[in-house]
Order: structure tokens, then C-alpha cells, then sequence
């Protein structure tokens, strides 16, 4: 809890709500009802465009990748493009939980639980 507490530092980090843009780092207060099998994904890619400018870009924190118009990436390139494998997480609202029952360091959390049904979590190995 103290090294959380350290690296987070209050309430750097926003909670989750219906306007987090999309790609922002944010708290969510689910709880872990499954681990699903490993997923293989795109770590690291070099796109390029028909003249040969060159776009870098990463998959590691979405289901799809975020290419630029125009842009292909070169599946047989073996030096630029670098897979790795993620843990997800299939997470649910914590049963019982109401804003009553919530913290008081919980207090700026939004009043309603904003849930998908598949959270996405890498981990490094």
C-alpha cells in the first residue's frame, strides 16, 4: 500500500467516467471476477505510407491498432515490429458498493460505477 501511495500520489490519476478520453490512464474500483488465457499482441510497429515516410506506433493498451490513413505495416519485418503477450482481466462492479459504503479516500470517485465488460490490463513478464 505504501509503494501505491508513493508512485500515485493522491489523486494524480483521474477516476473513470463517461467523458475519460480514449488512451488516458484512469482508476477504476471493479472488482477481478476472471483471468482469461493469454492474448498475443503488437507491442511496437513501423507503418509506411507509398512515400516510404514512416510512422512508429504501439498496440499495448488497445485491442486495435492506431494507423494514420494511407499508412501499412509490414507483418514480415521481424526488427521493427515486436509482439508480446497480456493478461485480461474480465472485471465487474464490486457487489454491494454504494456511495455510502465507499472510503472516505474514495470521496471524488464519480457516484456511479462506470463498467465494461472487458478490462484490458497488460503485464510485463
Amino acid at each position: 500500500k505504501q509503494w501505491y501511495q508513493r508512485r500515485v500520489r493522491g489523486d494524480s490519476i483521474p477516476w473513470l467516467s463517461s467523458d475519460s478520453p480514449s488512451g488516458t490512464l484512469v482508476r477504476h474500483y471493479v472488482m477481478v471476477q476472471d483471468i482469461m488465457d493469454q492474448e498475443f499482441y503488437t507491442k511496437q510497429f513501423v507503418a509506411k505510407n507509398k512515400d516510404d515516410e514512416v510512422f512508429r506506433g504501439t498496440g499495448k493498451y488497445s485491442d486495435i491498432l492506431d494507423l494514420q490513413q494511407g499508412y501499412d505495416v509490414d507483418w514480415e519485418d521481424n526488427q521493427s515490429l515486436k509482439r508480446d503477450t497480456r493478461l485480461v482481466y474480465y472485471c465487474v462492479p464490486v457487489p454491494g458498493r454504494n456511495c455510502w459504503t465507499r472510503p472516505s479516500h474514495d470521496v471524488t470517485a464519480p457516484s456511479r460505477d462506470v463498467t465494461t465488460s472487458r478490462d484490458v490490463t497488460t503485464t510485463s513478464r
